[in-house]
């Protein structure tokens, strides 16, 4: 039998106008057990190893046994600095850092033992100006980075004013990181063999996504099955090679992929990614747009239908660019488009983003429909 244990640590700094105002810490360990028998996957999930016995479903299993464990690595926690240094700031703000540490340790039939540690800082940033909320948010393993890409930020707006945009087809670029992570949602491998997925029907992708799991630091060497991880195009020159965990994939007789990665709180089956890259193959540079709203924040991510691709939400705040450069803060505007219509002739700015585990050049919409 293979018993997967996952230990989730957090800890969590908020501070007001830079003054520390509260401090939490989380602890939550996960139990995960696979094994093959008489052609089915039994698989468990409990909260206490003692109870790993009575948890066992099954399903189908096309394979004679689990693929090979990878071979584990032990990557470096990272401490935190004893004095975080916040940089000041005349904006009125509230800031979040959290300090994610997740143990994984793996073991065989034999007892054979891999462990990996990752560890991972975000940091959100709520900035309160013409009362209206401006937020800044990513993660990196490296707290310095984080603060230096805040001042960046907070450069950036601190001498912008709100305008209002008579304009309602302005050129919108999508800069909000919950537009990528559900597109990609759709090139699951549950999602297209249920017909689920915006994906069905489409011949056309004019887009280009890739993972490679040492695109950032940490490398995330294999994945919660114990499966190695490894470089791949999940989209590119029109072929899609959707994504697999362990369980998703021997029920629909697929090879794995190195993608099986779990909620902390959720079930043992689940499909993810490591680090992507996403660009479209057309692009614009920002400086040969009159007129474009990048938008930063929208809101409704969750009410839309991403199985037929259908996007309708609303812009809670943006950057106004004129010639490529940034003359104003836009507080109001909407997004509606189908994906399956725009991916196809889809637009990339041609300036490269890292965020949130995603390097990316963003999205334009040409022609947003009106409010």
């Amino acid at each position: 039998m293979r018993i997967v244990e996952r230990t989730y640590n957090s800890i969590e700094w908020w501070f007001k106008d830079s003054k520390l105002i509260n401090y939490k810490q989380n602890n939550i360990k996960r139990y995960f057990a696979r094994y093959v028998k008489n052609g089915y996957l039994y698989y468990s999930f409990a909260e206490n190893i003692k109870d790993i016995n009575n948890n066992f479903e099954k399903i189908k299993f096309y394979k004679d046994e689990l693929p090979p464990l990878c071979p584990g690595e032990n990557i470096q926690v990272v401490d935190t600095p004893d004095n975080l240094d916040i940089p000041a700031i005349d904006i009125e703000h509230e800031l979040l850092i959290r300090k994610e540490d997740v143990y994984i340790t793996h073991k065989d039939e034999e007892g054979n033992e891999q462990y990996q540690a990752l560890s991972v800082f975000t940091l959100n940033v709520d900035f309160y100006k013409d009362d209206k909320v401006i937020p800044f948010s990513n993660s990196n393993i490296d707290l310095k980075t984080l603060i230096k890409e805040l001042e960046e930020f907070y450069n950036l707006i601190k001498d912008l004013n709100s305008v209002k945009i008579s304009d309602a087809e302005i050129p919108i670029i999508i800069g909000d990181t919950n537009f990528y992570d559900n597109l990609v949602s759709g090139l699951y491998g549950d999602t297209i063999e249920e017909n689920m997925s915006w994906v069905t029907g489409t011949n056309k992708f004019d887009i280009e996504i890739k993972e490679d799991p040492t695109l950032f630091k940490p490398y995330i060497l294999y994945d919660h099955d114990g499966l190695c991880t490894k470089r791949k195009n999940i989209v590119s020159n029109n072929v899609i090679n959707p994504l697999y965990d362990v369980y998703f994939a021997y029920k629909y007789n697929k090879e794995p992929t190195g993608n099986g990665f779990y909620l902390d709180t959720g079930s043992p089956n689940g499909i993810g990614y490591t680090y992507l890259s996403i660009e479209a193959k057309n692009k614009i540079n920002l400086e040969e747009l009159d007129k474009a709203i990048y938008g930063l924040l929208f809101i409704g991510w969750h009410t839309c239908n991403w199985f037929e691709g259908l996007v309708d939400v609303k812009l809670n705040n943006g950057i106004l660019y004129e010639n490529g450069t940034p003359t104003g803060l836009v507080f109001s505007g909407s997004l509606k488009l189908c994906l399956s219509e725009y991916i196809p002739n889809a637009i990339s700015i041609d300036t490269e983003i890292n965020k949130k585990g995603i390097r990316y050049k963003p999205f334009l919409v040409l022609n947003p429909s009106p409010e």
